[in-house]
């Protein structure tokens, strides 16, 4: 956690904050999974590009909400393996920061294709170079994947919020480990959304969640990843 600008605020304003961040992200979710449902019903695809523009876009509209995002041009994506890097802060002034690469379902093979990309000529796959560049950043990044997601009835059973009554449609974005998605990679390339399922955790829990620390946004969102992603990884390398 490390702060890149200062930032202030009372008890009152930070809680602020959170519902208006919460709220922004919950309906990003739900927002990807209706245009996902949609292109499919039209018969066009809706591309990761699309989706994380419109993202981008809404969340550079949140105006001192303690989020700062930061897309990457696509020779930038390939020397650090993400999409745009995204800062949650808190009124101590601590910060923490995410780097994300993105991927969007295809339903026609309820498959993630892009998964485990590698750029021609490269020497590492994108989730190595994304887990590498993340780490090796001043001060080091979180390295995570947002995939987006829909799914027919009964692929994702499971719940993992206890804030919120469960709503399929809020796993429209949702988080996965960089880590796992190289092992998906190393035991066979893995990509369905089936292989994924197990590992998804809907993204407004980052935001959203009091469960695992009380202090600032960015102390609370660290604390939900060491709890959920980051023991898995350690669990199961």
């Amino acid at each position: 956690i490390r702060s890149p600008r200062p930032l202030t605020a009372t008890l009152g304003q930070q809680g602020e904050m959170t519902r208006v961040l919460c709220d922004a992200f919950r309906s990003r979710s739900r927002s990807a999974w209706r245009l996902i449902r949609r292109g499919q019903s039209a018969g066009v695809r809706a591309a990761e590009e699309t989706i994380t523009n419109l993202t981008l876009l809404e969340l550079s509209l949140l105006r001192g909400a303690g989020l700062v995002v930061r897309s990457f041009s696509k020779g930038q994506e390939a020397s650090v393996g993400a999409d745009w890097e995204m800062w949650l802060g808190g009124r101590t002034g601590s910060w923490l920061g995410l780097r994300i690469q993105a991927k969007a379902v295809d339903l026609s093979s309820s498959q993630f294709p892009h998964l485990h990309y590698r750029t021609k000529g490269a020497p590492l796959f994108q989730s190595a170079t994304l887990i590498r560049s993340a780490l090796a950043a001043n001060p080091p990044r979180v390295p995570l994947y947002v995939l987006y997601t829909y799914a027919p009835r009964g692929i994702l059973t499971a719940w993992p919020c206890g804030s919120y009554r469960r709503e399929t449609s809020l796993f429209g974005c949702s988080l996965a480990s960089a880590f796992k998605v190289r092992v998906l990679r190393l035991t066979g390339g893995k990509r369905s959304l089936a292989d994924l399922s197990p590992h998804l955790l809907p993204w407004h829990c980052l935001v959203c969640c009091c469960a695992y620390s009380h202090g600032s946004l960015a102390e609370r969102a660290a604390g939900y990843l060491r709890a959920t992603l980051i023991t898995a990884d350690i669990e199961h390398p």
